[in-house]
């Protein structure tokens, strides 16, 4: 499976962004980790032109990084799954994302990538620790549909996936269920996230 960032035409990441161009042209190499600035020992292709990533390159799998209106990222998505649906093999785009429902109020590269488009929530740890399921469940069912709305398909988070500890809520925040609703996820191993007997 390849996946990578992927952006519209038109977005302020790329190094030549065009306005009113939907799918991104170009590759784009970067000699630095755009995270931590840490040089790369060669340059590293860190995302394809749109029509390279799927009809060369084969990939279906786009993370998505913008902050785009509901509208432009819908046009966006519509743009890049037509592509790939006409491509020789017709697979279509997966669209993965980092939480965008977090309450921030600065998108944060790996992290949250959006801020004040969708609605928005407390962070997993803090719904959790609310220690109300039928909150939880509502929050699950509306960020679907936002996410469905607008093209996404799975969700990068530190959602995992036991049941939740009847020891109360500080022991109930790293065990948050995935609801039946939600969009995919790809929940970390995360060390610091698990409950301690």
């Amino acid at each position: 499976m390849v996946i990578g960032s992927h952006y519209p035409g038109y977005s302020a990441f790329l190094p030549n962004p065009v306005e009113g161009q939907i799918l991104n042209q170009e590759d784009v190499w970067r000699d630095a980790n755009p995270i931590t600035g840490v040089p790369f020992a060669e340059p590293v292709l860190v995302t394809s032109a749109t029509n390279k990533a799927i009809n060369e390159r084969g990939q279906r799998y786009f993370v998505v990084r913008d902050n785009l209106t509901p509208q432009e990222l819908t046009e966006w998505t519509n743009a890049v799954q037509e592509l790939a649906e006409n491509s020789r093999l017709g697979i279509p785009a997966v669209f993965a994302s980092n939480p965008r429902n977090h309450v921030a109020l600065v998108s944060q590269f790996g992290v949250n990538e959006s801020t004040g488009i969708f609605s928005e929530w407390p962070g997993e740890l803090g719904l959790a620790a609310l220690n109300d399921p039928e909150l939880i469940e509502k929050f699950g069912q509306e960020i679907a549909k936002e996410w469905r709305a607008g093209g996404i398909h799975k969700l990068y988070g530190t959602w995992l996936t036991s049941p939740p500890s009847l020891a109360g809520p500080a022991s109930m925040a790293p065990s948050v269920r995935i609801p039946s609703w939600s969009p995919s996820t790809s929940a970390p191993w995360c060390a610091a996230c698990r409950a301690r007997p």
